[in-house]
């Protein structure tokens, strides 16, 4: 469950980063540049400081992951 939501945190943080950075694109003022980095550094800080307290909990609790069928399908390259 816990990989399942920083999957998805991950995944919204690298979203979310883009985002910005059409939005920075889409106009040409320094600001805009300044607080878009702004946005993306702190997004990024707030998942390291996510990811750091997940692995410490993980760590301080043994906590093992176990496969499933859903983990295998997500990883299993496709048959083309």
């Amino acid at each position: 469950m816990l990989e399942a939501a920083t999957l998805g945190l991950d995944s919204l943080i690298e979203t979310g980063a883009s985002v910005v950075v059409l939005w920075e694109l889409a106009g040409s003022h320094s600001n805009r540049q300044q607080a878009g980095l702004r946005i993306i550094g702190a997004a990024f800080a707030v998942l390291a400081v996510y990811l750091s307290a997940q692995s410490l909990w993980a760590l301080a609790t043994g906590h093992v992951a176990r496969p499933s069928r859903a983990g295998i399908a997500w990883t299993a390259p496709p048959r083309w």
